[in-house]
């Protein structure tokens, strides 16, 4: 018990350090949070002092630290599945559907140029096309979470920019951990139609977004923020993640759905409690990595060229997707910019795809500085050219011409 206070305690100062550092050098406080979990983690604490980050982070208290943090992130994406305002997208769902299909159709066009490109750096003992799937659902990825936390900080949450790019990020995410379950489900001989049943279950419930006041009528007294909220939070979690399907995107859309009632007037009581936890799940996830092994020479080219794919992927996506979403010209470079925030949901997907052998060490180290190395510029971006944008437009949400037919 004693190793794990100390831990939850470390863990919240490392991150209020960390995260005012960054604030002061124009960046995200969430890069500073991240930032934090290298420092007390393996990548510092690890080297300097062993035996003391051994004791502090030892397995036991990492094996109680993991539920905690999941159950912090998963409420803080339920609160902004809540607070979104939908409205700036009514009648252009078959527009976000082809902005989905772009990035898509993109992401699996680097992916295969990364499967030459970085060909000796591809697993051994894996079907060749499950391992360029995994690539695909990997460049596919947004942070939902990040995403959330540069929003709030830069006013953008309720802006026409803002929405949309949150509601393409869940989209994105849907599609990315659902092509990542089935290639995992194939290369580790599990289930194949478990991981097909996760991805109906959470298309059904997007589905049922259009019915969303029906659902909340049949549990009128339902709070977001309550025992029963939690409870039909992770309840449905427990469910979803049997089926091998993306908890978080189970998350955004129980907030959408069930805990809306409770945010009529844009905010959900006691959200502000939750996200004063997140920092909790975003240093835990950075505890565990190493990134000593960055300075190989050899991954230097498999780096930059990960990250040029990632960024550019992203970029040809929204720039398709903006015009037909009746974003000007600036709001279509912000939500290009916003999109390419991967952070930590990145390495969700990394360590899923190592842990089943889809990814090789050098392969996942270049992927793991492409999620920082993005998620900070994405984030200093938005910071420095785009906070302005959401003090203009916060806390009124624009209203959105309806598209002509």
């Amino acid at each position: 018990m004693t190793a794990f206070l100390l831990a939850v305690g470390l863990i919240f100062v490392a991150a209020a350090v960390c995260g005012g550092v960054a604030a002061r050098l124009r960046l995200p406080r969430v890069v500073g949070e991240m930032a934090a979990g290298l420092l007390i983690g393996q990548s510092l604490l690890g080297h300097v002092w062993p035996h003391a980050e051994h004791y502090v982070f030892g397995q036991g208290v990492l094996d109680a630290l993991r539920p905690l943090g999941l159950l912090v992130v998963l409420l803080y994406v339920a609160v902004v599945g809540a607070e979104l305002d939908l409205t700036v997208i009514r009648g252009r769902s078959r527009n976000l559907v082809v902005g989905v299909c772009v990035g898509l159709a993109a992401a699996g066009g680097g992916a295969a140029i990364l499967s030459v490109a970085l060909s000796d750096l591809e697993p051994h003992g894996v079907p060749r096309w499950t391992y360029i799937a995994f690539l695909c659902g990997a460049l596919l990825v947004t942070a939902v979470p990040v995403l959330a936390r540069i929003l709030d900080e830069t006013g953008l949450t309720r802006t026409r920019v803002g929405t949309v790019t949150l509601t393409l990020s869940v989209a994105d995410d849907f599609v990315a951990f659902s092509i990542v379950a089935v290639a995992i489900a194939v290369a580790t001989n599990g289930s194949l139609a478990l991981a097909l049943g996760g991805t109906a279950a959470l298309g059904v419930l997007a589905v049922a977004l259009r019915s969303g006041d029906r659902v909340r009528r049949w549990i009128p007294e339902l709070k977001a923020v309550s025992a029963v909220g939690i409870g039909v939070l992770a309840l449905a979690g427990a469910a979803i993640d049997s089926l091998g399907a993306s908890t978080l995107v189970l998350a955004f859309l129980v907030g959408a759905l069930v805990w809306r009632r409770s945010s009529a007037g844009g905010s959900v009581p006691g959200g502000d409690v939750i996200r004063r936890l997140v920092p909790l799940y975003i240093v835990f996830t950075a505890l565990s990595v190493d990134v000593s092994s960055l300075a190989k020479p050899r991954l230097a080219f498999g780096m930059v060229l990960v990250t040029l794919l990632a960024v550019g992927t992203k970029a040809i996506a929204c720039f398709v997707t903006g015009p037909l979403l009746s974003l000007d010209r600036g709001e279509t470079i912000s939500l290009a910019v916003l999109r390419n925030t991967r952070g930590l949901t990145e390495l969700v997907a990394l360590n899923l795809g190592f842990q089943a052998g889809l990814l090789s060490h050098d392969l996942y180290t270049v992927f793991f500085t492409m999620a920082l190395l993005t998620t900070a510029g994405s984030g200093a971006i938005a910071l420095a050219a785009l906070r302005p944008l959401g003090r203009a437009r916060s806390p009124a949400l624009e209203s959105v011409p309806a598209p002509t037919r």
